[in-house]
């Protein structure tokens, strides 16, 4: 079986972000605050078409835009 291609991927400046964790409360699938809350975990770059939105929401909703979702050729923004 052939494994989907991610529908786009995550872009992440650690040196810009603050650790606020809205991003976490919008897409806890992708996104975690270290246990030591000092800095915060990308859990996975490459993102499935069903969890695109919430990164959207995420990258959206960052104070520093410390995220930014990169959508693949031809993925659809719908």
């Amino acid at each position: 079986m052939v494994e989907p291609q991610p529908a786009a991927t995550i872009e992440f400046d650690e040196g810009i972000c603050v650790v606020s964790g809205m991003c976490t409360s919008l897409a806890p699938e992708i996104f975690r605050v270290s246990d030591d809350r000092l800095t915060l975990e990308v859990l996975q770059t490459e993102i499935p078409a069903d969890l695109v939105a919430k990164a959207e929401r995420a990258e959206a909703c960052c104070p520093m835009d410390a995220i930014k979702v990169v959508r693949r050729e031809g993925e659809s923004t719908a």
